[in-house]
């Protein structure tokens, strides 16, 4: 009987042999780190308008922030995973001013997106090599298009389900994939500055003051990524990886503005104004970075 209350008490502290042989295992080492990459993302930004709609695609640079968890004190093999990604660089801008008719234009254009995910969840050992962990999850995306009065600061969270399954080939080696669908909550687009557009009216414009917010329709967003992490020791990880999120903003209401004569300032409030039209964006990223497994 004091045989057996040990093992259990050795078991429950994480000591008994087998507790510690699941601690060593390779996918578990890997699921207990703290790292930073270099990563690079290809944006690729389509809005659903007829010609010409604007487009914006480029390659920017950027870092990532990792750390993840897995424990079995209170759950067995539970998983918390945090990442935490940012990207800056200048993307190619093609679409059309508000002219009339349209005017277009080409133009290098600042671009930067940030990126926060949570998830937790539950691993599941299918055999000592292989390991599937399904999870709930929650996306932060922000981001800073454009400069001056062509910025727009789109903000999307989103809540969904994921899976990541896990296959360790050799005692240093461990392979990663998962695959997300999350839908928005909350999804906006602030404009700072004020905007402004030709009516085909001569000397009328259509004015809408800085500082406007436009409701966007939620949709979904899905997302995939590969990853492969080489134990150098015990304690220090090199990691590669990339992945593919295709996230999409539905057509927000149309915001009030104004009528403006500008020859005399004199304006008239108008009910259709300014929207923002429905679009889809893509994010390549790949990675390259080192962690340290505790």
């Amino acid at each position: 009987m004091k045989i057996r209350i040990l093992a259990l008490a050795l078991t429950a502290m994480g000591l008994s042999p087998l507790a510690q042989a699941q601690s060593d295992n390779p996918i578990v080492a890997a699921n207990n780190e703290i790292g930073i990459a270099a990563t690079g993302s290809l944006l690729n930004y389509q809005e659903h308008l007829p010609s010409p709609s604007d487009t914006e695609s480029g390659w920017r640079p950027g870092f990532e922030i990792t750390a993840s968890g897995m424990n079995s004190k209170i759950v067995p093999h539970l998983y918390l995973g945090l990442s935490y990604k940012y990207n800056q660089g200048t993307v190619t801008y093609h679409g059309a001013l508000l002219t009339v008719p349209p005017l277009p234009i080409t133009e290098g254009t600042p671009s930067i997106t940030q990126q926060l995910m949570v998830k937790l969840g539950k691993g599941f050992f299918l055999n000592s090599d292989f390991m599937v962990t399904p999870y709930v999850a929650y996306r932060w995306y922000h981001w800073d298009r454009g400069s001056g009065i062509d910025e727009e600061v789109y903000t999307q969270n989103s809540f969904g389900l994921g899976v990541m399954g896990q296959y360790s080939p050799t005692p240093s080696i461990v392979l990663s994939a998962n695959v997300d669908w999350l839908y928005g909550i909350g999804s906006n687009m602030h404009k700072p500055e004020a905007g402004v557009a030709e009516t085909g009216i001569p000397g009328v414009i259509l004015y809408a003051p800085p500082g406007q917010n436009f409701r966007i329709a939620n949709r979904a967003t899905v997302a995939v990524g590969l990853k492969a992490d080489y134990a150098l020791n015990s304690s220090w990880h090199l990691f590669g990886a990339i992945s593919y999120l295709h996230t999409n903003f539905g057509e927000s209401p149309t915001n009030s503005a104004f009528l403006v004569n500008t020859s005399n300032g004199r304006s008239i409030p108008v009910s259709e104004g300014f929207l923002e039209p429905g679009s889809s964006t893509n994010l390549f990223d790949v990675g390259m970075g080192i962690a340290y497994s505790f």
